[in-house]
């Protein structure tokens, strides 16, 4: 019975080959510049995320993303959103953000509270701990932003960066 089997195999592995030989045949590839840019982006995005969240683990024992999430808060008028606008801000599932936010919210960080209007509805709060962080935080995780991205950078730099990654945003809105 496995002799039957290994011809099948090596046929469906065979078929497998030709059409990922037409598929790759097909395939529009990436010129030298923007392989080397695609391969920059990620490599650069991997390092500074890295090194952003070490620090804010280090000085505030606060995730990126948890990071993210108080400063979203604490630019609204009363630092607070509704969780569904606040996924979406973020790019989060809201699965993903209601994990994060029970974990802000036991640190007392963040807290849950309920709409007025629509009982379906809940918001996310910004506590006064979780401004107390961000303030204690700031001026840190500022300097190292500028440590490893900006002080590499001319101004001129800065601005194509800027307008380049706001022209791949809008374009993938």
């Amino acid at each position: 019975m496995t002799d039957d089997r290994q011809p099948l195999r090596r046929a469906q592995q065979d078929e497998l080959r030709d059409v990922s030989s037409t598929v790759v045949d097909d395939a529009q590839w990436l010129d030298n510049d923007e392989k080397h840019a695609w391969r920059a982006l990620l490599q650069m995005s991997g390092r500074v995320l890295s090194k952003i969240d070490a620090q804010l683990r280090c000085d505030g024992d606060i995730t990126l993303g948890d990071y993210e999430i108080l400063v979203c808060l604490r630019d609204e008028t009363d630092c607070r959103l509704r969780i569904g606008d606040l996924a979406e801000r973020l790019l989060y599932s809201t699965s993903r953000l209601t994990y994060r936010i029970d974990l802000l919210v036991k640190r007392d960080l963040v807290e849950r509270q309920p709409s007025d209007e629509d009982g379906r509805v809940t918001y996310a709060v910004l506590t006064r701990s979780g401004c107390d962080i961000l303030d204690a935080l700031a001026p840190l995780h500022l300097d190292e932003v500028r440590r490893v991205v900006f002080d590499h950078l001319t101004p001129e730099q800065v601005t194509n960066f800027r307008n380049a990654l706001e022209a791949v945003t809008g374009a993938n809105d």
